[in-house]
């Protein structure tokens, strides 16, 4: 199954939403990275493919890109500040956390 389907994207917005404060703009914009990301990993080769063959295809395929990559974005911002509060909520910091992955991870 894919890590990032919307039943799984659904539940985790769910969970967020029993903790902290996600309000319907904020889902909209988790669920519209989401579908970017989707679009990229699934459609957009199939889709912009023949226009790579000409420079201003190109052009359109790379503002596609962007257009996308723009929205999933925002999505991220979302998704990360609302990680770092659930941290916090549950007395862990975000700091503590990339320490003991530095501890694990040294040679």
């Amino acid at each position: 199954m894919d890590f990032f389907s919307k039943k799984t994207l659904g539940r985790l917005i769910g969970e967020f939403r029993k903790k902290i404060d996600l309000d319907d703009n904020d889902v909209s914009t988790l669920k519209t990275a989401l579908d970017e990301r989707n679009y990229i990993v699934h459609d957009f080769f199939n889709e912009m493919g023949e226009a790579l063959a000409t420079p201003e295809g190109r052009c359109k395929v790379l503002d596609r890109a962007v257009e996308a990559r723009s929205k999933m974005k925002l999505g991220f911002e979302i998704l990360d500040a609302s990680a770092k509060l659930l941290l916090k909520l549950s007395g862990v910091s975000f700091e503590e956390i990339q320490n003991e992955v530095k501890k694990k991870i040294e040679i």
